[in-house]
């Protein structure tokens, strides 16, 4: 679960400096390691990512590079 938070915080991190490429990426990349529903629950209970806040991170990025994806 912390690799899946890492890309998504690189991927907003990369949106930042205007690296869509590499933001999209990042992101392709934090879905594709997400758990699947009920894998590690709990396994870090400080970090939480999920589907929903997936989607949300994906839409804070999107925002930031102007992109209405």
């Amino acid at each position: 679960m912390l690799d899946e938070w890492l890309l998504a915080a690189q991927a907003e991190t990369f949106a930042g400096m205007r690296d869509p490429s590499h933001a999209r990426l990042a992101l392709d990349q934090a879905a594709a390691a997400l758990p699947g529903a009920g894998q590690l629950e709990g396994a870090l209970p400080y970090i939480s990512l999920n589907e929903a806040h997936s989607s949300r991170w994906c839409g804070n990025v999107f925002a930031k590079l102007g992109d209405a994806h």
